[in-house]
């Protein structure tokens, strides 16, 4: 028997726990692949075989697991999201190539604004209007800014306990970041060169994002299925041993 026979063989008997492991073993060792190939079906109905008689046990296992994943997204606390949105608007220019200019501007600096959307230079202003007793650090954990590939657009999205806290948060932010371009913006004789415009305001979150209870529930009867069906294979197995009298 050649060394690549010999490990079919054993990887045949050690994995396959049904009672034609052996008859696989002893072909895969004699005859090759193609003799053992010719008991995949009978292997496959084995299978097919543990899976009814255990049925029951896989059942209940699925439901539990299914039961016990809901129960416990229950008890996870919720989430809501805000979504607000701002877009950059350059300085109108009196030339053709003075509103070149500014749109390719606007294009270079909106990541820049971006990324000032949580820091303590915007957020310090959220959490004084608004009471919050959360430091600029907490507060930019929550926020998530988003500029989409190719426009001067940045998106804001606030995610808090409350739907209506989410909403005035991330209202307030847009609002700070308004006022913080506007401070912040080079000048064109007295006017900014670049200035935000709210175009899409702070949403009342209708439904949570956090837990995701169908997703854990079929995550946990997914679970419940892999254990029962373990479970199944390793009692076959043990069966299947012979016993000393």
């Amino acid at each position: 028997m050649d060394l690549p026979a010999l490990i079919f063989a054993l990887l045949a008997l050690l994995l396959t726990p049904v009672p034609t492991n052996t008859l696989m073993a002893i072909a895969g060792a004699e005859r090759g692949l193609a003799g053992a190939a010719r008991l995949v079906p009978a292997e496959i109905a084995a299978y097919l075989a543990v899976l009814r008689r255990n049925l029951v046990w896989i059942v209940l296992f699925m439901l539990i697991g299914g039961g016990t994943a809901y129960w416990y997204s229950q008890t996870l606390p919720k989430q809501y999201r805000s979504y607000t949105s701002v877009i950059v608007v350059p300085q109108r220019g009196e030339t053709t190539s003075e509103i070149v200019q500014g749109s390719n501007y606007v294009q270079g600096i909106v990541q820049s604004y971006a990324l000032l959307a949580s820091t303590p230079y915007v957020l310090a202003p959220v959490i004084e209007e608004l009471g919050l007793s959360e430091s600029p650090g907490r507060l930019a954990d929550r926020i998530t800014v988003v500029t989409p590939l190719n426009t001067v657009v940045i998106e804001l999205t606030v995610t808090d306990g409350s739907p209506e806290q989410a909403q005035r948060i991330a209202a307030a932010v847009a609002d700070s970041l308004i006022e913080a371009v506007a401070e912040l913006s080079p000048k064109i004789g007295t006017q900014a060169a670049v200035r935000l415009s709210l175009i899409s305001p702070a949403t009342l979150p209708q439904s949570h994002v956090f837990p995701d209870s169908r997703l854990i529930t079929l995550a946990g009867i997914a679970f419940g299925l892999v254990i029962a069906v373990a479970m199944a294979f390793l009692r076959e197995q043990l069966r299947s041993r012979p016993r000393n009298s």
